[in-house]
C-alpha cells in the first residue's frame, strides 16, 4: 500500500469511528474506545496505532466520554424512589422466605422426632406380640 492509500484508509476508519461515536451518544450507551471500535466494525485496538489522526480522534473520544459521564441524569428522584421500593420489596420477600424456611426446618425436626418415636413404638408392639404368642404357646402346652 502506498502512502495515499494508507491516508484514505485511515480517513475511512476515522469516519466510521465518528459515526459509531455519534450513534453511541444518541442511544445513551456507554462511550469507550472499545465500544466505538465494536460499533464501527473495527478490530479491537485499531485506534491504538501510532497515527496522528487516530490520536486526534482518541482525544475527541476522551472529551466525549467526559461530557457524557458528567451530564446529570434526569429523573434521579424517581429512580431513587423506584430503587428504594425495589429494595424494600426484596427485603420483605427475603424475610418471608427466611420465615418459611425456618418453619420448614422446625417441621422437618418434628417429622424426624415422630419417625423416631414410631420406630420405638413398633419395636414395643413387636415385643408385646412375641410375648403374647409365647403365652399362647405355653397355654396350649399345658
Amino acid at each position: 500500500m502506498n502512502n495515499s492509500e494508507t491516508k484514505s484508509q485511515v480517513q475511512k476508519t476515522i469516519q466510521r469511528a465518528e459515526e459509531a461515536l455519534k450513534l453511541l451518544i444518541i442511544e445513551g450507551m456507554r462511550v469507550s474506545q472499545h465500544a466505538v471500535e465494536m460499533r464501527a466494525g473495527l478490530s479491537n485496538g485499531t485506534l491504538n496505532y501510532d497515527v496522528q489522526e487516530y490520536r486526534d480522534f482518541k482525544t475527541r473520544l476522551s472529551n466525549a466520554k467526559q461530557a457524557t459521564t458528567s451530564r446529570p441524569h434526569s429523573g434521579g428522584d424517581s429512580n431513587n424512589k423506584k430503587l428504594k421500593t425495589e429494595i424494600a420489596l426484596k427485603k420483605k420477600y427475603r424475610d418471608k422466605y427466611n420465615a418459611v424456611r425456618s418453619e420448614l426446618r422446625q417441621s422437618k425436626g418434628k417429622e424426624l422426632e415422630l419417625t423416631y418415636q414410631l420406630f420405638h413404638l413398633q419395636r414395643y408392639v413387636d415385643k408385646l406380640e412375641e410375648q403374647a404368642s409365647a403365652r399362647d404357646v405355653t397355654a396350649i402346652e399345658r
